[in-house]
């Protein structure tokens, strides 16, 4: 049987188009968390103390990661508040560490 290319080009276009290579949900969820991760970086740095100690943030399908050292467990629960509080956070998982003063 031969295939002339025109038909081999049609076929290969329509599964192409149908074919799930390429998800749009992921960069769509890649791009809500980079939004959400610069939200939390100002929400926190918008706190002295918090901003002093320099805690780094990630987010994953909306679930913020923080890690980094605070002074004291009330400054971890006062940065898990703040980052609840930002828009399309889901859930805060507190990666935190105190110093020697808490």
């Amino acid at each position: 049987m031969k295939v002339s290319l025109a038909s081999f080009v049609k076929v290969s276009a329509l599964v192409l188009a149908t074919s799930p290579l390429y998800s749009y949900a992921d960069e769509d969820v890649t791009v809500t968390d980079a939004k959400i991760v610069s939200a939390v970086k100002a929400a926190l740095n918008s706190h002295a103390a918090l901003r002093a100690n320099g805690l780094r943030v990630q987010s994953v399908n909306e679930v913020v990661y923080i890690y980094g050292q605070v002074d004291t467990r009330a400054e971890a629960a006062d940065a898990v508040e703040i980052v609840r509080n930002v828009p399309q956070v889901e859930e805060v998982v507190d990666m935190t560490s105190t110093g020697f003063n808490g």
